[in-house]
């Protein structure tokens, strides 16, 4: 991989790539020449240089003017990640303490049937649904990778003896810790590749079914608290559940 798409990915900016590149060329040097060398403009240069210092990729030298020089990016990009892993490795752990005000949820309304439009309306939907599970969750999450609310409301759900069944796409690098811990916390989940469908049934009262357009992963939503419904959403997600097989991770 070329060194421009990896500071790409650690979310290095436009004019700091540039810049540090140019650096990298001129091994050490003053700001008028990265400034040429990087083509970003002499009024940019010292904030895209200070940027770069505060980030551990270069060293300024204490010279008048300022002298400037790159940091080997071996050494530089490896303390970069380290500290960016330590940062992530924070928010998990912050994410696992958060304290969440208890939602006001009513009990399922008398058969309300509501279309939603979007990702945002279609997850929040589904934790609600997590929140007010007592006995069973059917789910069909596709690929499953769940943002933290989703995890938290599930976990909730496992900690109550709500029984969780998930049948998903796929196994993948992101997904595969945390099927590992919810297996360890008793969910089931088995394995089968329905694409572009989304479906999640609470205790055979309430359900949910999405469609995902694959192109811009856009979708739409029918949430219902028609029991008959539900049920025979239940039946269906059965039927799936015999021919599908256990995950192996």
């Amino acid at each position: 991989m070329e060194i421009e798409q990896f500071l790409e990915k650690l979310g290095i900016s436009q004019y700091e790539k540039q810049a540090y590149i140019a650096l990298l060329r001129l091994g050490r040097a003053k700001s008028r020449q990265i400034s040429k060398e990087s083509n970003v403009s002499y009024g940019r240069i010292y904030e895209i240089l200070e940027k770069l210092e505060q980030k551990g990729l270069i060293s300024i030298l204490p010279t008048e003017p300022k002298t400037f020089e790159a940091i080997n990016p071996r050494i530089a990009l490896k303390l970069m990640l380290k500290k960016k892993t330590e940062e992530i490795a924070e928010l998990q752990e912050e994410a696992e303490q958060l304290k969440i005000p208890a939602r006001i949820v009513p009990e399922t309304i008398k058969d309300k049937t509501i279309v939603l439009h979007g990702r945002q309306k279609q997850l929040q939907m589904i934790g609600e649904m997590n929140e007010r599970a007592k006995k069973e969750i059917m789910t069909i999450p596709g690929v499953y990778e769940p943002n933290t609310y989703l995890r938290i409301t599930a976990k909730r759900a496992l900690k109550r003896g709500v029984k969780i069944r998930r049948l998903l796409r796929a196994v993948t690098p992101k997904n595969k810790q945390i099927l590992k811990e919810d297996l360890s916390s008793g969910a089931e989940i088995k394995q089968r590749d329905l694409s572009g469908l989304r479906l999640k049934i609470i205790d055979r009262k309430e359900a949910i079914l999405s469609i995902v357009d694959p192109k811009t992963k856009d979708r739409i939503s029918v949430y219902t608290t028609n029991k008959d419904f539900a049920n025979s959403m239940a039946t269906f997600f059965e039927s799936l559940w015999e021919k599908s097989r256990p995950i192996r991770i």
